[in-house]
């Protein structure tokens, strides 16, 4: 159930341009495969969401890099 809330969430940011709330959703997915026992896809996410999160300028970058 959280993997379909945070890619409904991530697709709704993409569509109307939220950078933030994008970094938010793969932040949320990459916790919710990582806890499914995918961390090749919980890394992916992180990777994004660092990314992100990072061109926004914004600490959360700090936060999920330590997820990696």
């Amino acid at each position: 159930m959280a993997l379909a809330h945070h890619r409904d969430a991530h697709a709704i940011a993409v569509e109307i341009g939220d950078r933030e709330r994008q970094a938010r959703a793969h932040a949320g997915l990459g916790h919710a495969h990582r806890t499914l026992g995918d961390p090749a896809r919980a890394r992916e996410h992180f990777q994004q969401a660092v990314t992100l999160y990072a061109e926004l300028g914004m600490p959360e970058a700090d936060e999920v890099r330590a997820q990696l």
